[in-house]
């Protein structure tokens, strides 16, 4: 999820220090948060998607493997 909040970012034409300013938060805090040291609870990720002018929508958060069940039916068969 941090490498998609930081392409969102980028894609937003803004830099650590720019969203830090819309978040009213420093720079390092914003560097923590996309290094993955700092975890996000979910009103700071309503607010990092907000100043981004994003949803949470923005966020691919399905499971990796969805839609692939079955995927391996019959691989057994000779």
């Amino acid at each position: 999820m941090r490498g998609v909040l930081v392409q969102l970012r980028k894609d937003a034409g803004l830099n650590q220090a720019a969203l830090a300013a819309r978040l009213r938060i420093t720079q390092s805090q914003v560097s923590k948060y996309e290094r993955g040291e700092r975890v996000f609870d979910e009103t700071r990720l309503r607010a990092w998607l907000s100043a981004l002018g994003k949803s949470l929508a923005a966020l691919d958060l399905s499971p990796p493997n969805q839609g692939h069940s079955g995927a391996h039916a019959g691989s057994g068969r000779a």
